[in-house]
């Protein structure tokens, strides 16, 4: 005989060890099994997690190893930009205390004339001393407005002394002395 249950009370029904049971209850002997399949499964997806992280670390690793001798030289050119910075300072801080010496040669040569040539000069606490020759003495007049023209306000420039004389190939040029006062700290 055939038996159809339409009941819903009677369709929960489970048979369980020769006994009935009802929904909810009949899911409970399969919760271990459940627990132990999502631990199993949670296990196994960290487990692949791992296992990529370990291939991604090594892969970084051999990448930074590469990397070294690149690095290496980013640090000596740091070192050498750092050295040569250094270097262009102590050339700066030189430069500003080496003073007027070159500034007055400068003025010096370009102050010359053609026809005139110098053959001393000499630095004194003062003043500048300059001795030379020169073919006329215009020439040594030219001289003396150039450097006073170039120099600084308060300098004075003076000729001290010229004369002639028998120069090169038995030609008369004329020798002279050229005083340029500098002005100092303490006297303007």
């Amino acid at each position: 005989m055939i038996r159809v249950n339409l009941l819903t009370s009677v369709q929960d029904r489970t048979v369980v060890d020769g006994r009935w049971r009802s929904g909810p209850t009949a899911a409970v002997p399969a919760l271990p099994a459940l627990a132990l399949v999502l631990v199993a499964w949670w296990f196994w997806s960290l487990h692949g997690q791992g296992a990529e992280l370990t291939r991604r670390l090594a892969d970084a690793a051999a990448a930074l190893a590469d990397l070294g001798p690149a690095v290496a030289a980013v640090r000596g050119a740091e070192a050498l930009r750092a050295d040569l910075a250094t270097q262009v300072a102590r050339i700066e801080a030189l430069h500003g205390r080496r003073g007027d010496p070159p500034r007055l040669l400068d003025r010096l040569s370009r102050a010359l004339p053609n026809g005139l040539w110098l053959s001393e000069v000499r630095q004194e606490p003062a003043a500048v001393v300059v001795r030379g020759r020169a073919a006329t003495p215009a020439a040594v007049s030219d001289y003396a407005a150039a450097l006073e023209a170039s120099a600084a306000p308060d300098a004075r420039v003076e000729i001290v002394g010229s004369r002639r004389e028998e120069s090169f190939g038995g030609q008369e040029a004329v020798a002279f002395e050229v005083r340029m006062r500098l002005p100092t700290a303490g006297n303007p």
